[in-house]
């Protein structure tokens, strides 16, 4: 016998209003098999901040950021890296991360070729969805577009900003500190 749902009490559908925020952001830049698209508009305009990233087996290691005060100790290692910041969201993951760039110069003033490429591609990123790889030969990446009309992303609503997504995603990470174990490790004091 089969249910008629006309007998039964049909109670009010109330809509929830659900905010999409992020709890958590990675940083490191897209795969070669993604297509990706950079977060554009007011407040997400790319910032320069200071970074450091330890010596690592791995090469996906974790930077830090550093405060202006004990950018010095870095500088003088020459480990100290200017770079630029993006948040970007995979196709068809909603995997958000952080990217940087270098903007570490070399003697002639000029941007590496693979971090001047890969500006080109993010910029194209803010309104089409892109797929980038690196051309070794000629030491720069490549990007093509999606065969596709892919839909618009969706961004969370929080984080608000650029900013505060870089604060989210560089919890643990900030060197604010003089007794920071890695300004220890350059100072090879215990």
């Amino acid at each position: 016998m089969a249910i008629d749902f006309n007998k039964l009490k049909k109670g009010s559908d109330p809509k929830i209003k659900v905010t999409p925020v992020l709890a958590n952001l990675t940083v490191g830049k897209p795969s070669a098999t993604a297509f990706f698209q950079i977060r554009d508009g007011e407040g997400w305009e790319p910032v320069i901040l200071s970074t450091f990233t330890p010596d690592s087996r791995s090469k996906d290691s974790q930077p830090y950021l550093v405060y202006d005060e004990f950018a010095q100790v870095f500088e003088e290692k020459k480990v100290l890296v200017p770079a630029r910041f993006y948040m970007y969201m995979v196709y068809g993951s909603n995997v958000m991360k952080i990217d940087l760039i270098s903007q570490r110069v070399d003697k002639s003033g000029n941007l590496n070729r693979y971090h001047t490429s890969r500006m080109a591609c993010y910029e194209e990123a803010k309104t089409k969805w892109v797929q980038m790889h690196a051309q070794e030969e000629g030491g720069y990446y490549v990007w093509g577009y999606a065969e596709s009309n892919l839909p618009a992303p969706v961004w969370p609503e929080k984080p608000e900003n650029l900013l505060a997504a870089i604060d989210l995603a560089f919890k643990g990470f900030i060197i604010d500190d003089a007794e920071h174990p890695e300004i220890k490790k350059l100072k090879g004091k215990l």
